[in-house]
Formats: structure tokens, sequence, C-alpha cells
């Protein structure tokens, strides 16, 4: 996934600032992107996945290639339901083709939206789980799920996160550069806003800018819907700083210039990784290790809050819940027999031999201390809080 983002980086540079030098600035300067390089190394993860499928949307749509467009954005939307912004976004910019092209165009983008939402839904009521959909994306997010409460400084703050800040505030800032700069060459807001090449970036600019700022923004994930236009902006100032040099007539210097700021990027972004990686991994198979050579390979093992133990070791949760922080609690207590209660009662009749519990704040935090407590002895295994099973309990 991560390697697919950098070449649609590159392809939507590319294709948008019309030279290869711009797309390679633009896919080198995404690289220095730590944080979300530190999330696909760690595995498949919904927002990650929708950077890519963001980013094609957007390059997708700036070729007017309609049905994959749609089709791509309509996939951002189902791994991130704010997202949703962008299948509107493609459709709107298809109807605003000129003449009899436009409904062409704005049917191509609506059977490309459809395709995806047909085949999930159906996958879904198929199998007799269009509910568990319904629940786990719609339902749960809007009664469990409180907005964010970040302060915009602490939002700022954490997009400095992995030490790529800088790459973000001047590639920020080139957008609001190219709203001007497309202005003046079009002298009409509505051709710079429906028929500019930018249009798509220049139109569906501001709504992650509004849902960041005054609805929701929960940390460096939720930066991701912003990289492409990062990557895009940044790309474009090293490049318009490199053409000012060959419209000058310095074209060695301009090489020169050119070779120096891609072999920059990528020492920076390699700099970004050495000083930012850490010892989390190590620590946890250390920890795995004493673990397998304490107890029995049959030994049952419940993961609260921390399922990173049940995949060094290959076992499956005897919950669904791996989760019971940031208000999934709630969820468990309304949703099974018996409430909170029930469900510990639930993992009384599992038996565990090993809990591995995270220990973070939640509403019923109290009473799953207590069953610990009750049961198990706790101990710190390298990273984890782990409780074993009491004699005779």
């Amino acid at each position: 996934i991560g390697c697919l983002t950098v070449v649609s980086i590159y392809l939507l540079c590319r294709y948008l600032l019309g030279s290869i030098r711009a797309g390679l600035f633009g896919a080198f300067a995404f690289l220095g992107f730590f944080g979300f390089a530190e999330r696909v190394a760690s595995g498949p993860r919904d927002k990650t996945a929708m950077a890519l499928f963001h980013t094609l949307g957007l390059y997708l749509i700036c070729r007017k290639n309609w049905f994959w467009a749609g089709f791509f954005t309509a996939l951002a939307f189902l791994t991130w339901q704010p997202m949703g912004i962008y299948p509107a976004v493609a459709l709107v910019l298809a109807l605003a083709q000129p003449g009899r092209a436009r409904w062409g165009a704005a049917g191509r983008c609506l059977a490309g939206i459809a395709l995806p939402m047909v085949l999930v839904f159906g996958y879904f009521i198929y199998y007799g789980a269009l509910n568990d959909l319904i629940e786990g994306s719609v339902l749960f997010v809007a009664h469990y799920f409180p907005m964010s409460s970040e302060t915009l400084f602490e939002q700022i703050i954490t997009i400095f996160h992995g030490g790529g800040g800088i790459l973000p505030v001047f590639g920020l800032c080139m957008i609001l550069y190219l709203y001007f700069w497309r202005y003046g060459q079009n002298s009409s807001l509505l051709k710079t806003l429906f028929r500019d090449d930018y249009a798509p970036l220049l139109i569906s600019f501001g709504f992650p800018v509004f849902w960041s700022v005054f609805l929701d923004f929960r940390g460096y994930d939720d930066f991701f819907v912003f990289l492409p236009y990062v990557a895009v902006g940044f790309a474009k100032m090293l490049d318009l700083a490199v053409e000012q040099m060959e419209k000058t007539g310095q074209i060695k210097t301009a090489k020169i210039v050119t070779v120096a700021f891609g072999v920059a990027l990528i020492i920076t972004a390699g700099l970004t990784i050495r000083f930012n990686r850490n010892s989390r991994l190590r620590e946890q198979k250390e920890a795995i290790a004493e673990i397998e050579r304490r107890f029995k390979e049959d030994c049952k093992l419940l993961a609260i809050d921390e399922p990173q133990p049940l995949v060094f070791m290959h076992k499956t949760n005897p919950t669904r819940y791996v989760y019971a922080f940031f208000h999934f609690d709630r969820w468990i207590h309304d949703h099974t027999e018996g409430g909170f209660d029930g469900w510990l009662a639930q993992l009384d009749d599992f038996g565990p031999d090993i809990v591995v519990y995270g220990n973070n704040p939640c509403t019923y935090a109290e009473k799953i201390r207590n069953w610990l407590n009750k049961n198990f002895t706790p101990e710190q295994i390298g990273p984890w809080l782990v409780y074993l099973r009491k004699p005779n309990s």
C-alpha cells in the first residue's frame, strides 16, 4: 500500500505540474512522512488504504477518467466515511464538463461509484451481516464515538509527528498559492473551481480543513487526507525554484539543483526514519519469547486493549472485543446479555491463563481491574502489564 501510494503521488504531481522532475519531487517529499510510513509498516490500516484510494481518485479526476475516478473515490469513502465528499466532487466535476459530454461523464462516474458499493453491500447481505456493517460503520460512530476535543494548536502540533512537519507547512501554504495562481490564469472563479486542471484539489481542499478544524481531528492518521495536497504543493514550490533558474538561462545550475533537491529529500526521509525508529518491536518480541518460555504452548491467552500478543503467538481472542477503552466498553455493555458483568462472566467461562491488559481509561475500567485482581496476579513483562492466573482460582 505504501509503495503504491508513493507511485500514485508521483503520477498526480507529474500530471498536474507537467514534468517528471515535479513528479519525483512529490514522491520523494512523500517519503519523508514518517507517520504514514510507520502506520503502513505496522500492517493494514483503514486510513493508509484511504490515502492510496484518495490520491488515485484525485489523479483520475484530473485525467477525466470518470469511471475509475468514481471507483477509487468510492473506495476512499468505504475506508473512511468522511471521505464521502470526494465521490461527490468527482460527480460535480463530471457534470461540469462542456456540452452533452457531461451526461456521459456523469454516467460513467456514477457507475464507478456504484460498483464497489454494490459489491461491498452485496457481500454483507449475502452473509446476513448487513446489520453488523451498519452498526460498525454508522451506529457505533454516531452513538459511542464523540468528536475530538483537541484544540487547533494541538492539531497543528500533531502534524509535526515524526519530524516531517516542515513539509506539510510549506506544502499547504503552496496550496493557497495555487488558488491565486490559477485564478490569475483563468480570470474566473467558476472556471478555476470547475474547469481547471487543478479543480479537483481546489474545490475539495476546504472540506478536510473544515472537518479537521471544526469537527473532528484525532491524530496524525487524520492528517493523511492532506498528504496528496502537501505533496503537490511542496513539489510545486521546488519546481518553481528550478523553473526560475531555467528561465534565466541557468540550465546547468538548474540540473544540479534538481539533483540536489532529490538527494536532500531522500536523505531527509532516511534520517527521519533513523531518528524516529523505536525499539518497541524488539521489546515486544523479547516479551513474547519470555511468555512462551514460561508457559505451555496451549495456554489460554486473553488480550484487552493490547492485540499484539495475539498476533505474535498466533492465537485467537476468546471475545470479539479486543478493545474496551474509548467507549468500546459501553458498546459491550449495551450489546451483551447481562451487560458488562455478563461479558466478564463470559471471560470467566473461557478461563484464561494469561491476560494482557492495556489499562486504558474507560467507563468500566474499575470493573475490569477488580475482575483481574480477584483472579490474577499482575506482572510487568516487557512493555505489557500481564496478569497471571492465581493457583486454584
